[in-house]
């Protein structure tokens, strides 16, 4: 059975129920209709959490690192709990700031102790991308976003900051300090994304979350040398006409396109039970 999501996004996203999700035509049918929604939600799809991994292995080449502040769940790496606290989180690209920034975000629900529970934020950088007027398209079609990051390594007996190397297109200056257990480099990375499967740009990045993002030290227009308050305050504004507030339930599993949606959550309420995890495919398998 399928459902639309949202108007709010191109083509509604899709809602799946189906009768057996681990079949190889349940997996065919994830994958076909990740490429042309970018967003699913599989409903009932009841696992237990450490079981998770295995599942997704099936459309994963190669995991992300997640940051280390995320605390890792069911005594498996690649299964994280999401941001703690109970403040709201602005809408972002996760890890778009990094050369970790993952192809795929996966959510699933463990457990929501509130029918009308704190909602995840999620927006079409599609719909985004065609509400931007001409002039500011063409800045960030020609111009990309530089970030300036100290992001944790783990700590080791050695004294001296060194030049690093890491291979990805737009890394400069990448310094580590074991001692301190800190990297740090600039990155640069447009705002946007092609999307080849739709033939579409999306408006997807970490332009909200710079001011959220603790190993975002700067961020800036590359020609402005910072980052200029009309045009993030008009981000802001335009982002939430767009932004769809998904409702938790248990046993459900949210899949992102994470170089076409951005997500965030609105404040968590003090008498909420909210169990969310996280996995992140860097790269694909189709």
């Amino acid at each position: 059975m399928k459902n639309f999501i949202s108007n709010l996004f191109l083509d509604g996203g899709i809602s799946l129920k189906l009768d057996e999700y681990e079949s190889p035509g349940a997996i065919y049918s994830i994958k076909d209709n990740f490429k042309k929604y970018g967003i699913i939600v599989l409903e009932n799809f009841n696992i237990k959490p450490e079981n998770l991994v295995d599942y997704i292995n099936q459309f994963t080449t190669k995991y992300s690192n997640d940051a280390n502040r995320r605390v890792e769940r069911f005594g498996k790496k690649n299964i994280k709990s999401v941001d703690v606290g109970n403040h709201q989180i602005p809408l972002h690209s996760e890890s778009s700031f990094t050369p970790a920034c993952p192809e795929i975000m996966w959510f699933y629900c463990v457990e929501n102790n509130l029918e009308n529970g704190t909602p995840t934020t999620i927006c079409d950088g599609v719909k985004v991308w065609e509400a931007i007027p001409l002039e500011l398209k063409k800045k960030f079609l020609s111009e990309p976003i530089v970030y300036k990051v100290e992001a944790e390594v783990p700590k080791k007996k050695d004294n001296k900051s060194r030049e690093w190397y890491i291979e990805s297109i737009g890394i400069k200056d990448p310094i580590i300090n074991f001692a301190e257990g800190k990297l740090s480099f600039l990155y640069k990375k447009y705002a946007i994304n092609y999307i080849k499967q739709i033939n579409k740009i999306s408006f997807c990045n970490h332009i909200l979350s710079i001011f959220d993002e603790k190993q975002i030290l700067e961020a800036y227009i590359e020609s402005d040398k910072k980052f200029l308050k009309n045009h993030y305050k008009f981000i802001e504004e335009l982002t939430e006409k767009f932004t769809y507030e998904f409702k938790w339930k248990k046993n459900l599993l949210l899949i992102i396109d994470n170089n076409r949606f951005m997500h965030g959550r609105r404040a968590i309420k003090k008498n909420e039970k909210r169990d969310i995890i996280n996995i992140q495919t860097l790269i694909s398998n189709f």
